[in-house]
């Protein structure tokens, strides 16, 4: 038995090594079979970059596809298969016609040769893959990164010289000039590294000298780029591109110097700019000659023959080739141009209809600024003179159009540039309405009304505009922007709301009129307490500003509310001797007119009336001077009730006399004062409506008139004062009144009839005074007992 055993352990070891030796056998040969297909594969590769070399973009792509799905090649060595996929798919990308698919597939390729580099590109080939990387962020604009890209490329190896430089060299000119603020001079020493270079070819030179002489143009260097046109070579100077380019430099440098030099009288062009502009015609048709197979040189020549009328101030002309011009070529570059240069001249010939209809047309063209690349109107210049079409209109007073125009400003321009101008447009032509409506007819109401509605959408648009800011050091500017148009559009609740905001995230700029402004609002709603509590701020922390002293006149009015007259007296007295203010200054003279009415309000008669007066005497043109006059005239009729009182009680003929003239002289000035008031407004208002305040004031100053009259014993003077209320307003309530004091007028002249014949003109006006006659607004009865009191006065 242990023989046996022996014999089998040692048969179990024999075997475990053969089954060692031959899976270790098996290692080496998968080894040496997956080596052999890695070699096969990197031969492929090798392959594809032939192929790439000679053209062969085709058969390269279908090679890498071929190793990519074979799984061979470690992920270690994908940089070559993906830098040959990245230069294939820039080829086919140089070769799309359509140029948001081209920018598509350069975007795609920007994947592959970014992958690529930071696998590593092929040896040796380094620069060719950031060439290729960075002409693909460049026709994807992407200029950063492309930027960054190229002057990585001039230092790889080689170094010096070589095609591959010249080619990076232009790259970057091109970069520096599609950047957001282009940098022309950095483009222009690319270009001269360019043309330094010996081994140009003859197109490369062409194209390098052609770049040169755009970039220039856009620098308004014409001259220097007519000469940089002049050194291309003699057997291209007639190049379709290069005659293009001439007639381009000659056109602009006449329309710089127009910006310089106005037309003449007659609207002709000075002899010299003249021969420029024909020398251009000369050219444009040459080139429409050469180009049989109108191509997009043709677009441009037709275009710029079109820019050539215009200048020679052949209008007509001009819109036939731009109408020609974007009816031939549709939504091509040259027909956007067409477009926005026939409303331009629409829009100067004073047609501004038919030039907004255009300028939407442009607008709405689905302008894509991230990919809209242009010879003959850079995106610069279309913003530029779409933003001075929107400026021209609003300047003429059509604010309309530019609104128009704004509401189709996306996506040439960002929300936040429409935002901005919406705001400022709105406020503008929200504040012309306001200053428009000087009267008080209807029409003025219907511009009051329509400017505060300007504004306070000009106080949203302004809000929206903050909330796209918030991150930015223009957040608070927007936002007292909003509150200050919610302001004045008289949308105090807003207005208060969006100042609390500024208030919380502006600590230095503006507070002091921030303050003063939230105490306004709360004051206009109401809000009493709020009021007092801002404007105090205002006045305490802020006292060397200049809004503290408008604080304190409203903070006058919030006191006076509140019924704290003393407070409110004080406020205004520290304005008007306690400060630095000065009487030729706004809040000096508002708190003098203040101080008089809050005088007469305490029945401070003969103080209301010295104050009313010496602001009347100051600034007899102000705006306040009528309501002052009128109150002046009321203070001295009430201040006369102390003298008459006193006539009541007096015991000797002198105090009886001195009263009696006391209250004549009061009555008189007071009768003065109304019949002055009554007059201004007759004279100076132009059509005072009845629910106008002007109408209420007028009205009064009559029948105060009357009743001034009525108490000098002068009645027949006072029955026509009355009369001329109730023929101006016959149907209205408070004439009955009017016919109620005639009577009594009559009664004291002994003349019953008359007294008689006054109250039944009363009931007759009474029963044809309209159903919904407000009787409570004016008068202190209803109409039945109106009719009851007339009744009984019948029969006296």
């Amino acid at each position: 038995m242990r023989t046996v055993a022996v014999v089998h352990w040692k048969r179990t070891i024999a075997a475990g090594l053969i089954v060692l030796m031959l899976m270790a056998g098996i290692g080496v040969a998968w080894t040496y079979m997956v080596n052999l297909a890695i070699a096969a594969e990197r031969e492929k590769l090798n392959e594809a970059l032939a192929a790439l070399d000679a053209g062969n973009y085709e058969q390269a792509r279908l090679l890498v596809r071929h190793v990519l799905a074979s799984g061979a090649v470690p992920s270690s060595e994908y940089g070559t298969p993906l830098f040959v996929l990245g230069a294939v798919k820039t080829h086919d990308a140089g070769n799309e016609v359509v140029p948001e698919q081209r920018r598509t597939q350069y975007l795609v390729a920007t994947r592959y040769l970014s992958k690529a580099r930071s696998y590593g590109f092929p040896a040796e080939r380094e620069k060719q893959g950031l060439l290729l990387l960075g002409k693909s962020f460049v026709e994807s604009l992407e200029i950063d990164q492309s930027i960054e890209v190229l002057s990585s490329a001039l230092e790889a190896p080689p170094r010096a010289g070589g095609q591959l430089n010249v080619a990076i060299h232009r790259l970057l000119a091109e970069a520096y000039m599609l950047l957001p603020k282009p940098d022309y001079e950095l483009a222009l020493q690319q270009l001269g590294a360019v043309l330094d270079d010996k081994q140009l070819t003859s197109e490369q030179q062409v194209a390098a000298i052609l770049l040169k002489a755009k970039i220039l143009v856009h620098m308004n260097r014409y001259d220097e780029a007519g000469q940089a046109l002049a050194s291309v070579p003699p057997a291209a100077q007639r190049d379709p591109a290069v005659v293009i380019m001439r007639a381009q430099i000659l056109l602009d440098g006449v329309a710089a110097a127009l910006d310089r030099l106005p037309l003449q009288a007659d609207g002709s062009l000075p002899a010299d700019l003249k021969a420029q502009v024909d020398e251009a015609i000369g050219v444009l048709r040459e080139v429409q000659a050469v180009d049989a197979q109108a191509s997009d040189v043709t677009r441009r020549a037709l275009y710029l023959m079109g820019r050539s009328a215009a200048l020679r101030n052949d209008q007509s002309e001009a819109l036939k080739l731009f109408t020609r011009t974007h009816q031939q070529f549709g939504e091509t570059p040259e027909g956007l141009a067409a477009k926005l240069a026939e409303a331009d001249i629409l829009r100067r010939e004073g047609d501004d209809r038919s030039a907004l209809l255009w300028y939407r047309q442009v607008l709405q063209s689905d302008v894509d600024p991230e990919t809209y690349r242009s010879e003959v109107l850079p995106i610069a210049q279309l913003r530029s003179r779409i933003l001075e079409a929107v400026g021209d209109f609003s300047r003429q007073g059509l604010y309309a159009n530019a609104i128009t125009m704004l509401d189709s400003f996306l996506p040439l321009f960002s929300r936040a540039q429409e935002l901005e101008l919406r705001g400022k447009t709105l406020r503008e032509w929200g504040e012309r309405e306001l200053a428009q409506a000087n009267d008080e007819s209807k029409k003025s109401k219907e511009l009051r009304r329509a400017g505060l509605l300007r504004l306070r959408e000009a106080g949203i648009a302004f809000e929206n505009l903050s909330v796209l800011r918030y991150a930015t050091a223009n957040y608070p500017i927007d936002l007292w922007n909003s509150a200050d148009c919610y302001y004045l559009g008289h949308s105090y609740t807003n207005a208060a709301r969006v100042l609390n905001v500024y208030l919380q995230n502006e600590p230095e700029q503006r507070n002091a009129q921030a303050l003063l402004r939230l105490g306004q609002v709360s004051l206009a709603v109401g809000r009493i307490d709020e009021c007092i509590a801002a404007l105090q701020e205002c006045i305490e922390l802020y006292e060397h500003d200049n809004a503290t002293y408008q604080a304190r006149i409203d903070c006058a009015k919030a006191f006076w509310n509140r019924g704290d007259a003393a407070e409110a007296e004080r406020l205004l007295r520290v304005n008007l001797s306690g400060s630095q203010l000065e009487p030729k200054s706004p809040e000096w003279k508002d708190s003098l007119f203040a101080l008089g009415l809050l005088l007469f309000d305490q029945s401070r008669y003969e103080d209301a009336i010295g104050t009313l007066e010496e602001a009347v005497e100051r600034y007899p043109e102000d705006r306040q001077t009528m309501q002052a006059r009128y109150v002046t005239g009321e203070a001295y009729r009430r201040w006369a009730a102390e003298p008459y009182e006193k006539l009541k009680d007096a015991r000797t003929a002198s105090e009886r006399v001195k009263n009696e003239q006391l209250v004549r002289e009061r009555l008189t000035l007071a009768l003065q004062q109304f019949k002055q008031v009554q007059s201004n407004i007759t004279l100076k208002i132009q059509n005072v409506q009845e629910d106008s305040p002007y109408a209420a004031m007028r009205r009064n100053c009559y029948m105060l008139e009357g009743a001034c009259l009525f108490d000098l014993g002068r009645y027949q003077e006072a029955i026509e004062a009355y009369q001329n209320v109730s023929s101006l307003y016959p149907n209205e309530p408070f004439v009955l009144e009017t016919f109620v004091q005639i009577a009594n007028c009559w009664q004291r002249l002994d003349r019953a009839e008359n007294a008689h014949g006054a109250i039944q003109q009363a009931q007759l006006t009474l029963e044809h005074l309209p159903g919904d006659a407000d009787f409570a607004a004016t008068t202190a009865f209803s109409r039945e007992e109106w009719r009851m009191l007339l009744n009984s006065m019948n029969q006296w």
